[in-house]
């Protein structure tokens, strides 16, 4: 856990002026070690956070022992013993630490090194013997990292506010501001023109053809043949490993226990593998929030001490601050309690969070199970796994016509990809996103890129919900920079590579066992659980902390404020009747602006305000 940039000039190294001011806006990422280098034209900057034991021994920016090669990076390595079994045979080098680790496999492999990290990171590595610069960001995002050409050079760093202490920018990015709004913001894109995020899964290669951004991970769903014990097993086994290898820390640790599902899963598998942790969760005064008898009952069957959060009692975030600071809308309505938890943790003497974010994604099941069972042959089948999922008897059947019908439309689109039906269908699929959308003034931006369509649909939904998710990284972002200002880190085990590629491999039969939501779950996890939290099939409900957060952020003229910063581009007044709907402001009428795009709608407001003016007065 780190913070860190690079500075590659085009001629003269960028002055020193530039480089403090970068160094002073990563420096809140780390307060363990600061340092930096300068190698002919490029020069590297590290503000460390150590969070395992072998950090201590870091010393970047780290030089390759045997050629002029440069590494500085916020990275921690989870595959550290298969890497090292690997690649000892072929160094003279320490593989001691991740560094070590890093270094070592690009040698080895080139840029195809980051097939074989399994882990969190974000990082720039400088070959300055070939004068190439390579930046690269672990497949989910869990670690930020922004770019920009600033005309005379290429800065990047781990802090959007690092990159615009170089680049000079004064435009809002309209394309990413109005997918803010609708929540499908361009993923390499950010508020400002000219500053990129480097998508997960890519990485930046620049040379002397200049920077070229590609694709490094390319997950398969090609299908496992695996019994319903194999699969379990494989599971089970998986994912005790990515706990395990997630336990290595220098101080305490905590697990987020929200007595759910996946967060019990994590803490109870943290236990067997002989952890001592703390646990943390939060309490709401709403029922329908509300968890604590569930996390209680996992805590004393694993018999952990849980630190209790009263969320009504946690002050309101500062938004306005933080945004003047970040130089970009704030996501998550509940930073607050986000926050909270990590200096919790932090008290208790702990500098690691394990959570259970991504089980959901993982083993929950797929809405579209039903129909790929339907146009395998299985009619019958399909329509008992619909009735299973609530839907009545009309209802499921008129699912499988209409999933039938739109099959067979796009098989015609993929045979005649510029023919009629292909037109029809896009300029159909864009007038319904407008016509969700009413209250959006800009144009729209266009779709994400999408993988290959082929398979079976329930896993090109899930394999888009990893790659393809524009929302996914800037919520990682935040939450991993809230954690850092902290001094923790936070590890997500259900968000293993290895895991996350097995998981798409597997038949959605095999996830919904019997057609049930979290069957294999339950199967390969249920005994390490209470059987009240192991067959819960509910879910909190946090629409009305989420109310109270968001104006506790914005009372009223402050949220006129914020909306007319974005002058045309939305129809205030809509946001508005919105915000004045108070405890319905989350149920709204199709065609309003619901709760959360409010909410988007605020806090992107208050940055273009904030930020803009700032920056005329220092101009």
């Amino acid at each position: 856990m780190s913070g860190f940039a690079v500075l590659l000039a085009d001629g003269e190294p960028f002055p020193p002026g530039d480089v403090g001011q970068v160094a002073a806006a990563i420096a809140p990422r780390g307060r363990d070690r600061e340092s930096s280098r300068t190698v002919g034209r490029c020069t590297l900057l590290h503000s460390a956070l150590w969070t395992t034991p072998e950090a201590a021994r870091e010393q970047q920016p780290q030089r390759h022992p045997g050629r002029d090669l440069w590494l500085t990076a916020d990275a921690r390595i989870d595959n550290r013993a298969e890497l090292r079994a690997r690649l000892e045979r072929g160094v003279e080098q320490a593989l001691d630490t991740d560094a070590d680790l890093i270094l070592a496999a690009y040698e080895h492999w080139g840029a195809g090194c980051f097939e074989h990290l399994v882990g969190d990171f974000a990082l720039a590595l400088w070959d300055a013997e070939r004068d190439e610069l390579i930046l690269a960001r672990d497949a989910f995002g869990l670690r930020p990292l922004y770019w920009a050409d600033t005309g005379s050079g290429l800065v990047a760093a781990s802090a959007l506010s690092a990159v615009l202490k170089v680049a000079t920018i004064a435009e809002v990015d309209e394309d990413y501001l109005a997918g803010f709004l609708i929540d499908e913001p361009p993923v390499d894109g950010t508020i400002w023109c000219g500053i990129h995020r480097l998508p997960p899964g890519h990485l930046l290669r620049l040379g002397a053809a200049g920077p070229v951004v590609e694709r490094w991970w390319n997950p398969s769903i090609e299908p496992l043949a695996l019994s319903i014990d194999e699969a379990v097993t494989r599971v089970r086994d998986c994912f005790d490993e990515a706990v395990r290898s997630r336990l290595r820390c220098r101080d305490g640790i905590a697990v987020e226990l929200s007595g759910g599902l996946d967060s019990s899963t994590v803490a109870a598998t943290a236990v067997g593998l002989g952890a001592t942790m703390s646990a943390l969760t939060c309490a709401f005064d709403d029922a329908e929030a509300d968890e604590l008898d569930h996390a209680a009952a996992v805590a004393a069957h694993l018999g952990l001490d849980v630190e209790v959060l009263p969320v009504e009692a946690i002050p309101p975030f500062d938004v306005a601050t933080d945004v003047a600071a970040q130089q970009q809308p704030l996501y998550s309505i509940d930073a607050a309690d986000t926050a909270s938890r990590h200096a919790a943790a932090r008290a208790l003497g702990c500098s690691v969070v394990l959570s259970g974010v991504g089980g959901d994604e993982a083993l929950y099941g797929s809405s579209l199970a039903p129909l790929d069972l339907a146009l395998s042959g299985h009619l019958g089948g399909g329509f008992r796994w619909l009735r299973r999922d609530g839907l009545t008897r009309p209802a499921a059947l008129w699912r499988l016509v209409r999933g039938f019908a739109r099959q067979a439309a796009l098989g015609r689109v993929r045979r005649h990809p510029e023919g009629m039906v292909a037109r029809r269908m896009a300029a159909r699929w864009e007038r319904r996103r407008a016509g969700d959308h009413p209250w959006l003034r800009s144009p729209l931006p266009a779709l994400a890129e999408r993988p290959d369509r082929t398979g079976p649909l329930a896993k090109q939904e899930q394999r888009d919900y990893y790659v393809a998710t524009p929302y996914n990284p800037i919520a990682y972002e935040q939450t991993d920079r809230l954690a850092a200002e902290r001094h923790v880190e936070v590890r997500y085990p259900f968000l293993d590579r290895r895991l996350v590629e097995l998981v798409l491999r597997l038949p959605e039969d095999l996830i919904r066992l019997g057609g049930e939501r979290r069957g294999l779950h339950r199967r390969a996890f249920g005994d390490r659980l209470p059987q009240s939290v192991a067959t819960r099939t509910d879910k909190a409900e946090l629409t009305r902390p989420f109310i109270r957060k968001m104006f506790a952020a914005f009372d009223r003229s402050a949220a006129e404020r914020a909306l007319s910063a974005l002058d045309d581009r939305i129809d205030a007044a809509a946001f508005l009747r919105t915000y004045d709907a108070g405890e319905r402001s989350f149920d709204r009428a199709p065609g309003e602006p619901q709760g959360f795009q409010l909410w988007l709608a605020l806090s992107a407001g208050l940055t273009v305000k904030t930020c803009l003016i700032d920056r005329s007065r220092n101009a």
